[in-house]
């Protein structure tokens, strides 16, 4: 008996060009970005009709359709210019390298917040931004350390900053809570 998974072909809904096309694309789009639509389109026409890229756009046709794409992939090219790589926003947003980071403050200077936060808990002036303040000013040579070892492992010196003042407050309102 034939095992009906032999012949079952996996079923792609989604069909990406290949990188070349996709840079020659984004690079048109870009260059275009600003054309009204009617120049945009005839561009598109004389763009696409160069020997170059009749050449890619017939690779990728054939790697397409072998893939089972049945639609006009013209049409898709021209869409995905028009409506996504024009409009894509090239620069991206960088989130703070700590975000992710495996490297954090170390378990000896959290301890010193901790027993700081603690200590100076019940004074009248002690919300989260004093309670930094001092705990930077009681503890200067400490806490450039820990910048320095921050930075030696990979973060800003600003990133650096930011990291050990979140873990303050982290720790400030843990200590309330």
């Amino acid at each position: 008996m034939e095992n009906s998974t032999d012949n079952v072909q996996s079923q792609v809904f989604r069909f990406k060009f290949n990188q070349e096309l996709t840079d020659n694309i984004d690079y048109f789009s870009k260059l275009h970005q600003h054309d009204d639509r009617t120049t945009y389109k005839e561009q598109w026409k004389i763009w696409s009709e160069t020997p170059e890229m009749v050449a890619i756009i017939m690779s990728e046709t054939e790697r397409l359709n072998r893939l089972g794409y049945t639609e006009n992939i013209n049409e898709k090219m021209y869409r995905s210019s028009r409506y996504y790589y024009r409009k894509k926003n090239d620069q991206v947003k960088e989130r703070a390298t700590f975000v992710r980071s495996s490297y954090n403050v170390s378990k000896e200077f959290i301890t010193l917040m901790k027993n700081y936060i603690e200590n100076e808990k019940l004074s009248s002036n002690f919300s989260p931004k004093n309670a930094y303040n001092n705990f930077v000013e009681t503890n200067k040579e400490i806490y450039e350390n820990e910048i320095q070892n921050l930075t030696t492992n990979g973060f800003s010196n600003e990133d650096a900053l930011l990291k050990i003042k979140k873990t303050f407050k982290n720790q400030h309102y843990q200590s309330i809570h």
